[in-house]
């Protein structure tokens, strides 16, 4: 999850960014990975406590069909899921865990997932140049490092990276 996913979603639901985002362990060099101390994180959706590892966001509908709750400002790695961009072309992930019947590939709309593809390519070079800056100087903690990327793009700065 980038910076400016994280950023959208408290911004447009008008939530702090704990309510929705939890940190996991890291490796130093994996993508969006921010010091923290010692070690190293990254930003995750949170978990629904009902402890069934959906996403928090992830709803019930009246007919049983579980939903996104917050599809219009959904993460970009959620636009773009199932898809990957390989070799210029889009194809289905290797590691999607839902059916073969849940996606037609033969109606997929290929300009458009090539432009969802490339907006994810961009907010996630911004957001590893946030990261950057942010390991330069050192981690204090996950909170720390949320009002640091909250106060980055609030301030319009990331942006014009």
């Amino acid at each position: 999850m980038t910076g400016y996913d994280a950023w959208r979603i408290a911004t447009e639901r008008d939530v702090a960014f704990a309510d929705f985002l939890t940190v996991a362990s890291a490796g130093a060099g994996e993508s969006g990975a921010f010091r923290l101390g010692d070690g190293f994180g990254v930003l995750v959706l949170a978990r629904d406590p009902s402890g069934d590892d959906a996403c928090v966001f992830l709803s019930a509908a009246v007919d049983g069909v579980r939903t996104c709750g917050t599809h219009p400002s959904r993460p970009n790695v959620c636009r773009v899921y199932p898809m990957a961009l390989r070799d210029g072309a889009i194809v289905l992930r290797a590691d999607v865990v839902c059916g073969d019947r849940d996606w037609n590939m033969a109606a997929i709309d290929r300009p458009a997932w090539h432009a969802e593809i490339a907006r994810y390519a961009s907010d996630w070079a911004t957001y590893e140049r946030v990261v950057a800056a942010w390991n330069a100087n050192g981690g204090v903690d996950a909170d720390a490092f949320m009002g640091y990327v909250r106060s980055v793009y609030d301030s319009g700065f990331a942006f014009r990276l």
